[in-house]
This record gives C-alpha cells, structure tokens and sequence, in this order.
C-alpha cells in the first residue's frame, strides 16, 4: 500500500498530474493534480482518482482517498497490484 499527498487545483483548462519540489512552505515533494472539473457533487474526488490511477497505471478500484474529501490537500492511498 502507497500512501501519497496531494494538492488539487479544480477548474483548470487542462487534466494533468505533476510533482512539486519541497519549497520553504512544504519539507516534502506534493504530487499536484490540476482538473477541469469543479468543485461540485464530488465531481473533482471521482477525477483525481481517475488522473491518480492513469499516472500510475492501476486501475481505478486501487485508488482510495483517505482524507481530505472536502479540501484541496487529499491523502491517497493506491492498494497493492
């Protein structure tokens, strides 16, 4: 089980998944995940889980968020192939 934090930004014009160097802000790297979705009825969760399972080449039921439903840091865990 790997477990990986990440930061949303919904409302982009593209879908793309990148990584973030530590900064002064942050000590760690942060996987970033920009959607075109909004922040509406869960629509921008469903999407990060569809981006996190493609940048990772799992499937979809691998990937869970752990905590952070309703923000835009999220804790993900992908399960085990």
């Amino acid at each position: 089980m790997k477990s990986l934090k990440i930061l949303v930004k919904p409302n982009k014009k593209q879908n793309r998944v990148y990584t973030r160097e530590p900064n002064l802000f942050s000590e760690e790297e942060v996987l970033v995940v920009e959607t075109t979705e909004p922040p509406i009825e869960n629509r921008v969760n469903n999407k990060v889980i569809e981006l996190i399972a493609d940048f990772f080449g799992v499937n979809k039921s691998k990937v869970e968020i752990e905590a952070g439903y309703k923000s835009k840091f999220k804790q993900i865990i992908i399960k085990e192939k």
